[in-house]
């Protein structure tokens, strides 16, 4: 399953990027963004990531912008709507401040090497032993791929 992580573009915060779980975040004031400026609330904003889209709401009077690269002009969005985000857009909880930068994470790079090697086992040779497997897997680092 993709995921997705937000990144502080604007040289504030700590610098490590923000893990999305699936299903709803809420955005704003507190220690998840470590934003402690009293313009943005507390509840500014909702992220909904579901499967494997992502999508803003922002939910309060001031409200969150869009932008195409860090030196255009933020546009402000619609409260209460629902916009989707892809890999490498930029949103902000105020106009130039509160940057953050969609960064797609994971598909098969976040399920374990084990369990891909097992699914194509279980596929391929269903009654072969696993620690069969297992050796070649671990003593040579093999990719195995499973063309359809």
């Amino acid at each position: 399953m993709s995921g997705f992580d937000l990144v502080r573009v604007d040289g504030g915060g700590r610098g490590d990027p923000i893990h999305l779980p699936p299903g709803e975040t809420v955005l704003g004031r507190g220690p998840l963004l470590a934003v402690s400026d009293k313009r943005v609330s507390r509840l500014h904003g909702l992220l909904e990531n579901l499967n494997g889209q992502l999508r803003l709401k922002p939910t309060h009077l001031n409200p969150c912008f869009v932008q195409s690269s860090l030196t255009d002009s933020p546009r402000p969005l619609q409260r209460d709507s629902w916009y989707p985000l892809r890999d490498g857009d930029l949103f902000s909880l105020l106009p130039g401040h509160f940057i953050y930068k969609v960064v797609a994470v994971g598909g098969e790079d976040r399920t374990p090497r084990y369990l891909r090697l097992f699914i194509i086992k279980s596929l391929c040779c269903p009654f072969t032993n696993l620690s069969f497997f297992m050796n070649i897997y671990l003593h040579h680092q093999f990719q195995v791929f499973l063309l359809a």
